[in-house]
């Protein structure tokens, strides 16, 4: 058994017409007529002509009362336009994207001093107040000259990536309005209708049946009843915006005004003072870690256990983050903004609403026909899982009924609707939301309404094709870095000490290859210390005895005779 509704539409002429505004496209709706008595304070009685109607979203009621005897009349016209749904914002901070720079420096066992749990645990670098400082003991030595636990220290700049600011808002439950358009002709001798009176008409549906007087030579009483549409924002959701523009985005995780979680969205913040991470210099401290991979040559792996920011290593960039969708990628939605504390929904579906029209005098229900021309189209699924069907049609007007079987046999209907575009023969494109049951190429047809007969229905096969769900975005995990440290690590003479330390040999296990290095440099020093004695005692000590024992001269003496 079939199913019959209105479709779920959002449609846009591709075509634009010069003459749009100038005479009302008539609807195929159903009427009520009948007659309102009452009394007055006065006891007399007194009566109204009503007609009454259902509508959906665009279609127009007519009704024409005449006005004298030679075949002049008013035509009034009601259009329901769209449903809008304004939602007041509860909750609200700015944010950023976060651009994380760390600059980290290992520090040997035994070298000078470039690390120390002091100056960098707990500490805000001293150029910024969005720069962390994190310190990491008992790290590897690979690469020293002295075994033991090597320091690593890193500076954690947080900024905004690109410069650019978004606002986060969180929204209340919102007031439903229908928008209408009520125009009011004139209708002269020969049939040509003039424009003499138009205006927007705003019915609040929260506020139960909504009445109303026009304006014009002929006066009539509106009153308008309808229920709120079936789909509305969650309420419990964040939505964001970036600076400049109003177009609401969802599909991420979102802090909380007073929450300021790094494994979610807006946790980098902007306050009357600037930008700050909330907590940051134990939140940072807790998210940062790092593995040495050579500390002589400042080599390491470093991660932030963070979400929904952007590393930069050497200007290179890697991007950890997700915009997530525009509300309006809802096929229900038409347009969402964020405006002066107001979240603004239009929707591109309808909901039903009841009208009824009271006048002084008998009105004529005035329809006009529709016409299809030709169209095409495709069922596809997005990848928010929504199964759409698209459709466009050519040289077409007015309302249109549509249904979707499985077969040419038309054996069985799966889908029964009707689409009301727009009121000029044009080119229209819609986009309706359909079953999720519908996975597969379908046989489509259009007629237009009031044809018993449909004897211009037009059929056609619609492919289908399905997009993969987005995936999110990349986990960051450790990243390769290299520090820049040019007096870190040098071998001085308290490093040499300390390498001959045959304590250091056992830290961290049985080093063997510092065993071997030291048994070696011993043996060099040992041959080095003998050859030293040897010249010390075989040629120095010597030359010193020789320069100090100078033999005397001797004089031998001569006798007189």
């Amino acid at each position: 058994m079939g199913r019959i509704r209105y479709l779920v539409l959002f449609l846009f002429p591709l075509i634009s017409s010069s003459i749009h505004d100038s005479l009302p496209q008539c609807s195929d709706l159903m009427y009520i007529q009948g007659e309102v008595y009452s009394h007055s304070s006065s006891s007399s009685l007194s009566f109204n002509l009503t007609t009454s109607s259902t509508m959906g979203l665009h279609q127009t009621a007519c009704l024409e009362i005449p006005t004298g005897l030679n075949g002049s009349s008013l035509l009034h016209s009601l259009t329901f336009e769209r449903v809008e749904q304004l939602h007041p914002v509860t909750s609200f901070y700015q944010f950023a994207y976060p651009l994380v720079t760390a600059k980290c420096i290992c520090d040997c066992p035994g070298g000078g001093s470039h690390c120390n749990q002091q100056d960098y645990q707990y500490r805000n670098c001293t150029d910024g107040s969005t720069c962390y400082r994190t310190y990491h003991a008992s790290q590897s030595s690979e690469g020293c000259f002295v075994g033991g636990q090597a320091e690593v220290c890193c500076d954690i700049r947080v900024e905004p990536y690109n410069n650019e600011i978004y606002s986060a808002v969180k929204i209340g439950q919102p007031d439903t309005n229908i928008i209408m358009r009520y125009r009011q002709f004139e209708k002269e001798d020969g049939g040509k209708l003039i424009l003499i009176h138009e205006k927007p008409i705003t019915v609040p549906l929260n506020k139960g049946p909504s009445r109303m007087e026009t304006g014009g030579t002929s006066r009539m009483i509106i009153s308008v009843t309808g229920s709120g549409p079936s789909k509305v924002l969650p309420t419990n959701d964040l939505y964001f915006a970036r600076e400049g523009t109003t177009e609401l985005r969802g599909g991420v995780r979102l802090n909380e005004v007073g929450d300021s979680s790094i494994e979610k969205l807006g946790w980098l913040r902007k306050n009357e003072k600037g930008w700050s991470v909330p907590n940051g210099v134990i939140k940072i401290t807790q998210a940062h870690h790092v593995k040495v991979v050579n500390c002589k040559e400042q080599r390491f792996l470093s991660a932030l256990n963070a979400d929904q920011y952007v590393s930069s290593e050497d200007g290179k960039k890697q991007l950890h983050i997700s915009y997530g969708h525009p509300l309006t990628d809802w096929v229900w939605v038409e347009s969402a903004v964020y405006e002066d504390r107001m979240v603004r929904v239009r929707h591109a579906e309808g909901t039903t609403i009841e009208i009824r029209m009271g006048s002084e005098k008998r009105p004529y229900v005035r329809r006009d026909l529709s016409h299809l021309g030709w169209f095409d189209g495709e069922i596809t699924v997005d990848t928010l899982s929504q199964h759409i069907l698209n459709i466009t049609f050519h040289e077409s007007k007015g309302t249109l009924l549509g249904n979707v079987f499985s077969s040419e046999a038309r054996e069985r209907t799966d889908y029964s609707f009707s689409v009301t575009i727009g009121d000029r023969l044009n080119s229209y494109y819609i986009a309706a939301s359909i079953d999720s049951t519908v996975n597969s190429r379908r046989y489509v047809c259009f007629y237009p309404t009031g044809e018993s007969n449909k004897k211009n229905e037009r059929c056609k096969w619609f492919p289908f094709k399905s997009t993969p769900i987005s995936t999110p975005p990349p986990v960051a995990g450790l990243l390769p870095q290299k520090g820049e440290c040019a007096t870190c690590n040098e071998f001085g003479p308290q490093a040499f000490l300390q390498y001959l330390n045959p304590s250091n040999w056992l830290e961290d296990g049985v080093n063997l290859k510092m065993i071997a290095v030291v048994i070696l440099e011993g043996l060099i020093f040992i041959l080095i210390l003998y050859v030293i004695i040897m010249i010390v005692t075989k040629c120095l000590i010597p030359l010193i005895r020789c320069s100090l024992y100078v033999p005397k001269p001797f004089h031998r003496g001569c006798s007189k005779v």
